[in-house]
């Protein structure tokens, strides 16, 4: 096996285990005649052994791109990724042999061959086939014989993560796996997972933010080719808890919102849903208490029909960081 030299990166995310994948100063580009398209700039993360990490953003963010130079799908312009200590520029067949790929719209399966015979071609083909019984873990024996064409979403995609593990892979790399399942789908999908690969690290792309918030260890948010965020999605919330968001029936009047600014409460996010509902987000650390008792008078003298408060959720910080990146 050819050495490897250590490399020690300046600028990567916080992380709280041993190290898995390092993504070190990445950057790809794409270029035509008329522009050049930063896919990923610099990117820099630090994705743990026996992790669930997420990767999140919107279309065009370079999410894929950055899965695809991880999975060696294609050549990076700079930098480096290293994963369990090995190089992809210099180490480039052994790390194959470590990742398994599992790509969206099950574009590893072949239509005329049965549920048994992917099994057996992937396993005939790996390096160091695993031991596992696939059939019987991911439930697939009734439909043994079945051909891909005839599987509904949800059992090709039980397929074709069987198929990636077959190689007994120590990184397991998931294009939007779950995307077109449904609830119930997806989450026997996740528990399936997360009972076969606990002594593997999983990278995962997805625009489910409800599986991001429910089945991931940790994720990082990437716009315009950049990583802009990354940590666990309680912390990441958190980051941001001096916010608060109201919905209130009724319309605020003015005077409201001058009121509010001399209380150092910023409301901001004026938004109305139909014709008597209005959404706002208000940055008000310790004074929520004193936007209540507002509120509550409006209320009280018919201003407004009724109003809520709640914390910011998840869904509310990824559209913000998707809002302040564009």
């Amino acid at each position: 096996m050819k050495s490897t030299s250590k490399i020690q990166p300046t600028n990567v995310t916080d992380t709280n285990g041993s190290q898995g994948v390092l993504i070190y100063n990445v950057s790809k580009d794409y270029k035509s005649k008329k522009q050049v398209i930063h896919a990923n700039k610099n990117v820099n993360l630090l994705i743990n052994n026996n992790e669930i990490f997420g990767v999140l953003g919107p279309n065009g963010s370079g999410k894929t791109t950055l899965c695809k130079a991880v999975m060696m799908a294609q050549t990076i312009d700079s930098g480096d990724i290293v994963v369990n200590g090995l190089s992809i520029r210099s180490d480039f067949k052994e790390v194959q042999k470590k990742i398994g790929i599992c790509l969206q719209n099950d574009a590893g399966l072949f239509e005329e061959l049965t549920v048994t015979e992917h099994l057996l071609f992937y396993k005939a083909i790996c390096t160091n086939p695993s031991e596992i019984d696939f059939l019987a873990q991911f439930q697939l024996e009734e439909h043994k014989d079945k051909r891909a064409k005839e599987l509904s979403g949800g059992w090709k995609r039980r397929l074709s993560v069987a198929c990636a593990l077959q190689n007994n892979p120590d990184i397991l790399i998931l294009d939007e796996i779950t995307s077109g399942m449904d609830a119930v789908a997806r989450e026997e999908l996740w528990k399936l997972l997360k009972e076969i690969c606990r002594d593997k690290t999983i990278i995962a792309t997805t625009h489910t933010l409800h599986e991001a918030q429910t089945y991931f260890d940790r994720v990082a948010f990437i716009m315009n080719g950049q990583i802009v965020c990354c940590g666990k999605v309680d912390d990441i919330t958190n980051r941001y808890k001096n916010k608060i968001c109201l919905e209130v029936r009724g319309l605020l009047p003015k005077s409201f919102f001058a009121e509010m600014k001399e209380l150092s409460i910023a409301v901001e996010d004026n938004q109305v849903v139909g014709q008597r509902i209005q959404m706002l987000e208000a940055q008000c650390q310790d004074n929520v208490e004193i936007l209540f008792q507002h509120l509550n008078e409006y209320q009280e003298h018919n201003v407004i029909e009724s109003f809520s408060i709640t914390q910011r959720q998840f869904d509310q910080v990824f559209y913000e960081l998707i809002r302040v990146c564009e």
